[in-house]
């Protein structure tokens, strides 16, 4: 009969564990992902939008084009730092 080692638990590795297939890899800008492509964290804003109803119960919707195409959304906007969200809805219902 052979001889059996015993296995040992190894210490924790102090590198982080591999991401699954498909995962993103977003790092620091100006740093790469591994294998290459420079990637760069989304910049997240907070914003605000309104549900605006006709009396027949229609919802308002803005029509804006982007590169991708054309994108429906309802009325609304960006909050600027320091502004509340209501105040930021009154802004971006009152604008031109």
């Amino acid at each position: 009969m052979a001889c059996r080692r015993r296995r040992t638990r190894r210490p924790p590795s102090p590198r982080p564990r591999p991401r699954a297939r498909g995962a993103c890899r977003t790092t620091e800008p100006g740093r790469t992902a591994g294998h290459g492509a420079r990637t760069t964290r989304p910049r997240l804003r907070h914003s605000v939008r309104a549900i605006v109803l006709d009396p027949d119960d229609r919802v308002l919707l803005g029509r804006h084009r982007t590169g991708d195409g054309v994108v429906r959304a309802a009325p609304g906007g960006g909050v600027e730092p320091g502004e509340t969200p209501a105040r930021a809805l009154r802004r971006e219902q009152l604008a031109p």
